[in-house]
């Protein structure tokens, strides 16, 4: 089965969409789907379909009829720089690509491209694609998922396994047609698509669409508004709403689950969250888009320690590998390995990475954790993240997530650099509050710190940057960041 088949055919399952005012409910979609896939009749199964478009009822209608032609959605987040989008529909050899006029215009040699009726797509034919005619295409999407190093790696899902996670994902959500979700972040992360906005639309319920640029008071009052259940966020998102929350009055007594996926989210950011959210369960998820994607999660009524994610989801099976390649005990650290059975098809173009990455139908997360005697796994965090000093590892989310807690810190991101006088040194850059008037600095930091960090743990130097370096993805980069970092250092 097809995911479109699964939105528009399957029983009892009536979804609402609200997009700049206007709803749309399941035959108003279908009727828009129809007219797009007539529009697009030159399209032949198997046929690669670039969607770039920003959140909107276009996104989730280009998605759907992309679907029932049989051809796959490639899914390019709108603001990716335009030769990193030229190069992925390269590598994707995309045949065709629905976007807006201003993306259409921006694309070099494609500029110009054909208006599809009165919608307002465009529709620019591209070179790279092969007429395939594969009435047998299983692929759904590909999404591009940025490495440690800002480069992003083309994931290839099928439709077969988007379908077994997202009916995993409702197991444990418990979704219902009278719950209302919000997105916050941009619906090309998998995060948003998989886990919120599919879940939705199979489940029947409402889905409100928003713009991820929205300022954290204006998606208070739009949840308190629209009396929103559930919300899917990340950490730095989060303590954004939590901090916003403090200088107004939200009711936000309607949202009975929160899921925080993204990275890793500590105990003082979930307990002010559970203060601000009152009503709502507070639950640590974990994923990757590899997995296909989610992989475990925190839930009702079941163990949700502080620091963990939770226990797997159905079907899906875990185990810790150490540095010799034993699988480790309870309680004793390694890397996180997965086999589910909605892991990627494989990487594209690259058969020995993805060779690599999957081994005996094990998935190798290259995330450091544990698991405890109760199942529940805990992330320690990337296996290439980690600091060292002085033999002791360290973890840089940790440190993140207590400096975010200030309350001039808009967001962070913390990185290693070599030194010659300590093993490595520990830098923080971060982006200030603009409604925080006081002074900060490194030394301000330093003493913020000592309250909730060792004296190893605590950043060496603290810079001021108007903004956090992002992979094409939207994902901080410590890569990109320590590469900003010493490239000024040296002017």
């Amino acid at each position: 089965m097809r995911i479109d088949e699964k939105i528009l055919t399957a029983q009892g399952s009536s979804f609402s969409i609200l997009d700049k005012g206007e709803h749309f409910d399941k035959e108003r979609v279908r009727k828009e789907v129809e007219g797009l896939k007539k529009l697009l009749s030159n399209v032949v199964p198997g046929t690669r379909i670039a969607i770039i478009i920003d959140n909107s009822i276009e996104y989730i209608i280009s998605l759907i009829a992309v679907s029932s032609l049989h051809a796959t959605a490639v899914l390019i987040e709108p603001n990716t720089p335009v030769q990193a989008m030229v190069d992925y529909l390269k590598a994707a050899r995309v045949s065709f690509v629905i976007t807006t006029e201003q993306i259409s215009n921006s694309l070099p040699k494609f500029s110009g491209g054909m208006k599809l009726g009165n919608t307002p797509y465009f529709q620019i034919p591209l070179c790279y694609g092969d007429k395939k005619d594969d009435l047998e295409n299983d692929e759904a999407f590909i999404l591009f998922s940025s490495g440690t190093t800002g480069v992003a790696k083309g994931i290839i899902l099928t439709h077969e396994a988007v379908i077994q996670n997202i009916n995993s994902i409702i197991a444990y959500m418990n979704p219902v047609p009278q719950d209302t979700f919000y997105i916050t972040r941009t619906m090309v992360y998998v995060s948003s698509l998989i886990g919120e906005v599919l879940v939705a639309l199979f489940t029947g319920s409402r889905l409100i669409i928003s713009n991820p640029k929205n300022s954290p008071r204006s998606t208070l009052s739009l949840i308190e508004k629209h009396k929103v259940t559930i919300i899917g966020v990340n950490p730095a998102i989060l303590n954004l709403l939590i901090k916003t929350s403090n200088l107004g009055s939200f009711d936000l007594s309607s949202v009975r689950s929160l899921f925080v996926s993204g990275s890793m989210a500590d105990k003082e950011l979930l307990m002010e969250a559970q203060k601000v959210f009152s009503a709502a369960g507070v639950y640590n998820v974990y994923g990757l888009t590899e997995a296909g994607f989610r992989v475990s999660a925190q839930r009702e009524n079941g163990f949700n320690d502080y620091g963990s994610v939770g226990i797997p989801l159905n079907g899906v099976q875990i185990k810790i590998v150490n540095d010799q390649g034993m699988e480790c005990a309870p309680l004793h650290s390694g890397e996180v390995y997965v086999k589910t059975p909605s892991v990627m098809k494989g990487y594209l173009n690259n058969s020995a990475l993805t060779k690599e990455k999957i081994v005996d139908g094990w998935l190798k997360t290259n995330d450091k954790g544990y698991v405890d005697e109760n199942g529940q796994l805990f992330i320690l965090g990337r296996k290439d993240d980690m600091i060292n000093r002085d033999g002791f590892n360290i973890d840089p989310v940790h440190i993140e997530s207590v400096i975010n807690n200030h309350e001039g810190i808009k967001e962070c991101i913390v990185f290693a650099i070599s030194d010659e006088k300590v093993e490595q040194k520990i830098i923080c850059a971060y982006v200030r509050c603009n409604r925080f008037s006081g002074e900060i600095n490194s030394k301000v930091i330093n003493q913020f710190c000592q309250s909730y960090l060792k004296q190893i743990e605590i950043p060496n130097i603290a810079v001021e940057w108007d903004t956090i370096p992002i992979t094409t993805t939207g994902k901080l980069s410590r890569h990109l960041a320590r590469e900003r970092y010493l490239r000024e250092r040296l002017k």
